[in-house]
């Protein structure tokens, strides 16, 4: 959905917790594995 599309569906559907839009999790990222300059265990990841 892109963003004018969920601005009209919240204003033309009355609000419930059934109406919410949904919308799909993207696919994770399938990339070649690299060596990072610092752990990433320090930025919390």
């Amino acid at each position: 959905m892109t963003t004018e599309e969920i601005a009209n569906w919240l204003i033309n559907k009355p609000r419930t917790s059934y109406n919410i839009p949904k919308i799909r999790n993207a696919a994770p990222l399938v990339l070649p594995e690299q060596s990072l300059p610092i752990d990433p265990y320090v930025l919390g990841c």
